[in-house]
């Protein structure tokens, strides 16, 4: 059996290196979402997450990142494209330090009635503490193994209204195994 994924985020808040981020991806339980990640992470393509920047920070509850062509959380893309379909559902709850998808949803209509067409790109998030809110709508596909202190201190450079009170930023990112 296949050993699951393990990348690495080498952040910086305010300028200052934090330890290592380490995430266990769960390539056997969602395929495409983890594996898009972890290409990401590489580097092996003309964008990765080297040098973007967490452009949403709600302390205690999540941040976001990913924004790989503006840099600064208006766009994305993929491996795949610039989006892919949301297609894969992990079943597992969002707990503190999950890894989950962040959807592109274009304008809905007033009358729609029926599901989201929620999309996948290249940002996500990470979660600060469970969030039952989450369940059933984002894609859980990894989990950060080592470097929760940064996790942590990356919430503390949060607000409540979401906008970080300093630049958190991805120096690095690669492949552990």
């Amino acid at each position: 059996m296949a050993v699951n994924p393990r990348v690495f985020l080498d952040i910086t808040i305010g300028g200052i290196q934090q330890d290592r981020v380490e995430i266990d991806l769960y390539r056997d339980e969602v395929p495409l979402v983890a594996e898009n990640f972890r290409i990401l992470c590489t580097k092996d393509r003309p964008v990765s997450f080297k040098d973007s920047i967490f452009p949403y920070i709600i302390r205690d509850l999540v941040c976001q990142g990913g924004n790989l062509k503006e840099r600064d959380g208006t766009r994305f893309g993929t491996i795949y494209g610039d989006k892919f379909p949301d297609v894969e559902m992990s079943g597992r709850r969002h707990r503190p330090f999950d890894l989950i998808t962040a959807h592109a949803v274009p304008k809905i209509p007033r009358k729609h009635t029926g599901p989201y067409p929620y999309t996948c790109g290249s940002q996500f998030f990470i979660c600060f503490k469970a969030a039952p809110i989450f369940d059933d709508q984002h894609v859980v596909f990894g989990t950060v193994a080592t470097g929760r202190k940064t996790v942590l201190n990356m919430s503390a450079a949060g607000s409540c209204s979401g906008i970080p009170t300093q630049v958190v930023k991805v120096v690095d990112c690669g492949q552990i195994w």
